[in-house]
């Protein structure tokens, strides 16, 4: 299941990178169409080539408003700048995934001064810190950036918007009483507009992608669909208090979120992604959720894929960006676990810690602190529960850095956090001194009681979502292209 799991998230990676790559020919990602106006063999836009054109003089009704017309006579001063003022709305659809994340939470506010710190000798606690991303957040920001990355096709058709405009006025002004639909080949990119009572659509293909965007009218909201071939898709829509996204990479690899913004300023979220083929889909569900204080997602991300886990709880503030703690519920075997986990910056009486890479008893590692030579010792639960109460593992979570050319991104390392039974939180430093002759508190006890609380008010939403999450809702979302692309 490694390997394949392996297998699919490079391909994952080979064809996300082929988005952004430039085309030999063409309008690409990273080139825009030519904007001049038509040259040479382009049709003439009165030649018929668009659409449900009709003579003005020929006793059709004059149509309503947002139907080619705005009712009445119109005088030729009237249509002066209306394409223009058409076509603007389109540019609605630029698409801000980051919107409804405090601002906290942006990657250039996650950045990391301190490189990743090697546990082989004693690194002081206070060198840790605590901006870093775990990985059911990691998540969020990995589906977020995929769609960034996709959405930016919408620049390209907005840096046609000269040649469009110019097209679109000048076929206005020819035809006064029925613009409602035009259509127009240029040398680089062929284009259409359709307006309707209620919509306004523009399709538009070019060399690497067809777009299709859709301004609604009514409520202000923007729907996108790029297709870059057949197993490359992603569709969005997009508000002030709303966002959607959905995308498929060939097959292999799909996602969803959505986010909505509520009276109050706070936001809540749902993620899925599904990896894999129909019928053995390896599958994450999320719900986010953000507020002027703390930022939590809960999903079931797990360090391996191998044991089933209820749901894995994150929290960060969302002032700072700083990581606060996690809850994690799960059951292996006839036993459930109900478990926090807390950054040891967090934790006074810890002032340094240091692994090797052996297996002592239940951890994977052997954990030293505070110079000792001697590792930590732990505590069970009971004599009929045989886990241990508390200890110090490693997690995996990531930094953001710059890389060779300035840009940010996310890079894989490990730190120490530690865990305590939820049932055996109250009684952790005496257990930890009793042990270990060391005397610990927990610095910010609640914020964890804030942590276990947001758990417990996601729990039975979160589990209804996860039983209901289906890959086929994300298919239904991005439906086919439209007819005009062929």
């Amino acid at each position: 299941m490694k390997k394949i799991l392996a297998l699919l998230c490079a391909l994952v990676m080979i064809f996300t990178c082929a988005a952004c790559d430039n085309s030999d020919s063409g309008a690409s990602n990273n080139e825009t169409p030519d904007t001049s106006t038509d040259q040479g063999g382009d049709k003439d836009p009165d030649s018929g080539d668009h659409g449900d054109d009709k003579d003005p003089d020929s006793g059709d009704k004059e149509p309503d408003e947002g139907q080619g017309g705005e009712g009445g006579e119109q005088k030729p001063e009237d249509l002066k700048g209306k394409a223009l003022s058409i076509v603007s709305e389109f540019w609605n659809a630029r698409l801000n995934v980051w919107l409804f994340l405090p601002e906290a939470l942006s990657l250039k506010n996650m950045e990391s001064h301190a490189s990743p710190s090697d546990f082989s000798t004693f690194v002081q606690t206070s060198e840790i810190g605590n901006k870093f991303i775990g990985k059911q957040l990691n998540v969020v920001y990995d589906v977020l950036s995929r769609t960034e990355t996709l959405s930016k096709y919408v620049e390209n058709v907005i840096a046609a918007q000269d040649t469009i405009v110019d097209l679109y006025q000048a076929f206005i002004n020819d035809h006064p009483d029925n613009y409602a639909t035009f259509e127009k080949t240029t040398e680089h990119f062929d284009f259409k507009i359709e307006l309707t009572e209620t919509t306004n659509t523009l399709l538009i293909r070019l060399t690497t992608a067809a777009v299709e965007i859709g301004y609604q009218k009514g409520t202000g909201e923007s729907t996108v669909r790029v297709q870059l071939s057949d197993g490359n898709v992603i569709k969005y829509q997009t508000s002030q208090t709303h966002f959607k996204a959905a995308l498929d990479i060939m097959n292999v690899a799909k996602w969803q979120v959505e986010f909505d913004q509520n009276g109050d300023g706070s936001a809540d979220g749902t993620l899925y992604e599904f990896f894999g083929t129909k019928g053995h889909y390896l599958k994450t569900v999320a719900r986010i959720h953000t507020d002027s204080d703390m930022t939590y997602v809960i999903a079931d991300k797990r360090e391996s894929d191998d044991l089933k886990i209820e749901g894995y709880l994150e929290a960060y503030s969302s002032k700072t960006g700083e990581y606060l703690g996690a809850e994690v519920r799960e059951t292996v075997g006839l036993f459930d676990y109900d478990t926090l986990w807390l950054p040891l910056s967090d934790i006074s009486g810890i002032t340094s810690v240091k692994k090797t890479d052996e297996q002592n008893l239940l951890n994977a590692d052997t954990i030293y602190i505070n110079g000792n030579s001697e590792p930590i010792k732990t505590k069970n639960v009971s004599i009929t529960k045989p886990s241990r109460r508390y200890d110090i593992e490693f997690k995996e979570v990531w930094l953001v850095v710059r890389d060779a050319e300035g840009n940010l991104e996310r890079q894989k390392t490990e730190i120490p956090m530690l865990f305590v039974q939820a049932e055996n939180y109250e009684t952790l430093a005496e257990d930890f001194e009793e042990k270990n002759d060391v005397t610990i508190e927990v610095l910010h006890g609640a914020t964890h009681t804030a942590v276990q609380g947001a758990y417990s008010d996601e729990a039975e939403d979160y589990k209804v979502l996860k039983a209901d999450a289906a890959v086929e809702e994300i298919n239904t979302y991005i439906g086919v292209k439209n007819s005009f692309f062929g």
